[in-house]
């Protein structure tokens, strides 16, 4: 038997955490207050901002408590988080405010995680290989060949046909678009004869130019 020198409360030895540091290999806070002093201390030390457990337990009116701003919130204010082991649906311990800050922090201070694991994530290729890419079309629009992109930047064009959808294994690319002639050819599924019909279409209506609507003069 122990007393706990917290809750003064004398507990069996099970009721303790091992510490080999005490005579008795035993914690002088029985487990309970261990707990509850550990999370104050994490809650309090300086630039702590993402400890998932709070103080208080937490609330069970549609509502919880953000590990950042501290603020009770609705659930709705949370980026759901799967599961737990009833079935219940968990929740971020961050709201949705506080995680978009911390996000757009990281970012700022590293800019090139994000742009290299959009490229490994989404066409399985590296920054350099990008670039490989982009010089050898003369780090221009591979189809109108424009030098500056247009809308959030260059895009990444690959047969769908391999890879369906917006990701690539990486081997199907084809080349680096503006987001104008990217999307003109997702609009159309890459369809040839599509694109044919379009340009007799816009032939159709295209007005002649002033030299060739003049008569040819005559040379006699």
């Amino acid at each position: 038997m122990k007393t706990c020198r917290k809750c003064e409360v004398e507990k069996q030895d099970a009721d303790f955490y091992k510490n080999e540091h005490n005579a008795d290999g035993l914690h002088s806070y029985c487990k309970p207050c261990q707990t509850e002093t550990d999370r104050v201390n994490r809650w309090n030390r300086d630039g702590q901002t993402g400890y998932k457990h709070i103080l208080l337990e937490q609330p069970t009116d549609g509502t919880r408590i953000c590990t950042k701003c501290r603020e009770q919130k609705p659930l709705a204010e949370f980026s759901p988080n799967g599961l737990n082991p009833k079935g219940e649906q968990k929740y971020r311990s961050l709201c949705k405010a506080c995680s978009a800050n911390r996000l757009k922090e990281f970012h700022g201070k590293n800019p090139g995680k994000r742009r290299k694991y959009y490229l490994s994530s989404k066409f399985s290729i590296s920054q350099e290989t990008f670039d490989v890419l982009f010089a050898a079309q003369g780090k221009k629009c591979a189809a109108c060949g424009c030098f500056e992109p247009t809308g959030h930047g260059w895009s990444i064009d690959h047969d769908h046909k391999c890879c369906p959808g917006e990701k690539s294994c990486g081997k199907c690319i084809r080349g680096i678009m503006c987001m104008n002639c990217n999307n003109a050819l997702g609009c159309v599924d890459d369809n040839v004869d599509l694109l044919k019909k379009l340009i007799a279409y816009l032939e159709k209506f295209q007005k002649p130019s002033p030299l060739t609507a003049q008569e040819e003069p005559c040379l006699a």
